[in-house]
């Protein structure tokens, strides 16, 4: 299910809250799935850009649907793109025309060299080093197409770890630990 436009802006309240409480700094248009598809994806990144103009927006992708247009897009917003080499065959494109416009990040193998399990959820090898979640320790969250808000990046699912949703109050939202965390590599302490 693409996000759809009434939850997007939604979403943008949030972070301008908690852009005005200096408590964030960074918008990552990145979600579970690959965002260059999503048929209101150059929309939704003006839109981003003009009600945040003063904060980082990133994003990974893996070269699919990535087209020049979109680019183009993403460099008069000012976007800092990582790209993943997930497919390299798409990859390889991807990182030159994001290079050409002045908004590669950088490029991510982790897949191969620092792999997870996506919290014990696929059975894979892990190579990655074990390393403190960085949304227990930040207070991360986020915001699953339908509105609905969790914790944890690896839940593509959306199972247990919904801590509420772009709807809710603010101060009744809190990260929390859940049942993922029991198989994932990274600690919460």
């Amino acid at each position: 299910m693409d996000m759809t436009r009434e939850v997007f802006e939604k979403v943008l309240d949030r972070v301008a809250g908690y852009v005005a409480k200096g408590t964030q700094h960074e918008l990552n248009l990145a979600g579970i799935g690959e965002s260059t598809i999503h048929p209101q994806f150059t929309e939704f990144v003006r839109m981003a850009r003009r009600r945040l103009p003063h904060i980082d927006l990133t994003m990974a992708t893996n070269g699919v649907g990535l087209t020049e247009a979109m680019v183009r897009v993403m460099a008069e917003a000012r976007m800092r793109v990582w790209v993943s080499l997930h497919r390299p065959e798409k990859a390889g494109p991807a990182i030159e025309l994001l290079k050409q416009y002045g908004i590669l990040a950088g490029v991510s193998a982790d897949p191969s060299i620092a792999a997870v399990n996506w919290a014990g959820q696929i059975n894979w090898h892990v190579s990655a080093a074990p390393s403190r979640c960085m949304w227990q320790a930040q207070g991360l969250a986020i915001a699953w197409s339908d509105g609905r808000l969790g914790t944890c990046s690896f839940d593509g699912q959306g199972t247990d770890g919904v801590i509420g949703t772009v709807w809710d109050e603010p101060e009744t939202l809190f990260v929390k630990p859940y049942s993922l965390c029991k198989g994932c590599h990274q600690t919460i302490n």
